[in-house]
């Protein structure tokens, strides 16, 4: 699976595909930057208004595709979550983390797009949830 298969639009697609692009990191250090990033929103949440939920939806979500990743999985898979988990831990992406309420909607785009490819579709339902509940406002 290559980032050319997920199902999102052309600037994601070519950001995740920068990111696989990557070497691999072990998934403990990614793990730590992922749960840091949710940090940092939670600090910035107590000053202005920025997607909390959204954020500990992802880091929840990113941390358990870690948790499942194997030494001897398949490296396109490897760099598929690795690219995920670099999207969301990068604030200034295609929207900039920190600077409104949807600020992660492109971030769970591409979580909820490397579920698919992964076949662990079913991690991303608390996330597509918020995302839909956010497009009936």
């Amino acid at each position: 699976m290559n980032a050319t298969n997920l199902l999102l639009p052309a600037a994601l697609k070519a950001r995740v595909e920068a990111l696989m692009d990557l070497p691999l990191e072990s998934t403990e250090d990614l793990a730590a930057e992922v749960t840091r990033h949710a940090r940092v929103m939670e600090i910035v949440s107590k000053k202005r208004p920025v997607a909390l939920p959204m954020a500990l939806a992802l880091s929840h979500g990113l941390r358990l595709l870690l948790d499942e990743v194997k030494p001897d999985q398949d490296d396109e898979n490897r760099k598929l979550i690795q690219a995920a988990c670099r999207y969301f831990i990068e604030s200034e992406d295609g929207d900039h983390d920190l600077a409104s309420e949807s600020g992660l909607d492109d971030d769970a785009e591409v979580f909820v797009a490397v579920t698919r490819a992964v076949h662990r579709l079913e991690l991303s339902d608390p996330v597509t949830a918020m995302l839909r509940e956010k497009r009936k406002s």
